[in-house]
């Protein structure tokens, strides 16, 4: 999991995935089925990471930090880290 508070969370509109952000300016994608992270976006801001969002498709997401930095991922649906 995250090294520290977890600050954001969005699910996926099919709910299959959650993508959290936190103050350890990481961002990680979890397949709700197994509970496992299937990405993860190591420092992906270079200050706490507030926010996340996926696009409707579910096919890519956002997150956005202290940073004053808006970052946008390809979503991983299967597969590991």
């Amino acid at each position: 999991g995250h090294g520290s508070w977890v600050l954001g969370a969005a699910f996926s509109a099919d709910g299959s995935h959650v993508v959290t952000c936190s103050s350890d300016q990481t961002v990680r994608n979890w397949d709700l089925t197994t509970g496992a992270s299937v990405q993860t976006l190591a420092d992906s801001h270079s200050d706490q990471a507030w926010g996340v969002a996926f696009d409707p498709s579910g096919g890519r997401f956002c997150s956005v930090g202290d940073d004053r930095a808006i970052r946008v991922f390809e979503a991983t649906v299967a597969g590991g880290e």
